[in-house]
């Protein structure tokens, strides 16, 4: 009977595999040594009837080779725990990961910009991601994407969004154009305004106001007059409004 190579590699492992339960199931130790033509130093011995001690610390444990992918089960065969493919190299675990140093992700510089480097996919009511030190949570992101950070935000980069900006200005008369500073802030499109007297004017009849037009807004302040009419009447003192714009 011709056999490919592929079935010899089969029916290899299994008798292997047999050898090995069969050796710790009598309480053997039991040690496999690597056949001609095989990488030098992978050897693996059955040890205390429940596992594979590696008897080389420099060399691997296991070669899975012509893209055979490497199974690890929970039971005698049905449920898949862990899993790495031979042939992508992906590795697919049920449970959680554990890891006590660093961690590198590095996606090839080919792949395809709608594919992420890492996702971090849950159903669950918990944080997807929380980072901590010395077990206290400093950065957290929840499953609603808001995001907690316990100490200061510094940014490179653009922040894009709506932005806003708090300041106080000085307004004298009917109107008063706000500083410059919005474009430092990057606001060049304003959509909110809101302003307020930094302090009492001195009488309850000062009302103030602005107008956003074209991107620009303007501030302005008058006096109510009671005898009479309601025409406003400019303001003839210097008040302060405090303000807030936002936009992008």
């Amino acid at each position: 009977m011709n056999l490919t190579d592929s079935q010899k590699q089969l029916l290899t492992s299994a008798i292997i595999a047999l050898v090995i339960t069969v050796g710790a199931l009598l309480g053997y130790t039991i040690k496999i040594t690597p056949a001609a033509g095989d990488p030098a130093n992978v050897a693996a011995r059955a040890i205390e009837r429940t596992g594979i001690l590696c008897t080389f610390s420099l060399d691997p444990c296991v070669d899975a080779r012509s893209g055979r992918d490497i199974n690890v089960y929970s039971d005698d065969g049905t449920t898949n725990a862990w899993n790495v493919d031979g042939s992508t190299g992906n590795v697919t675990g049920a449970g959680s990961l554990s890891h006590s140093n660093w961690m590198n992700v590095s996606a090839p510089t080919a792949i395809a910009s709608a594919t992420p480097a890492a996702v971090i996919n849950s159903a669950g009511v918990s944080n997807l991601l929380e980072l901590r030190k010395n077990a206290t949570p400093v950065f957290s992101v929840n499953g609603s994407g808001n995001s907690t950070i316990a100490g200061s935000l510094t940014v490179s980069g653009a922040i894009n969004g709506v932005k806003c900006y708090k300041g106080q200005q000085s307004v004298l008369g009917a109107a008063t154009a706000i500083p410059a500073t919005l474009t430092a802030a990057g606001i060049s499109t304003p959509s909110w305004v809101d302003q307020s007297f930094a302090a009492a004017p001195g009488d309850t009849y000062w009302q103030s106001y602005h107008t956003n037009s074209a991107g620009v807004v303007t501030f302005g302040v008058y006096q109510r007059l009671l005898s009479g009419t309601v025409t406003p009447q400019a303001a003839t003192t210097t008040v302060a409004l405090d303000y807030e714009v936002c936009g992008n």
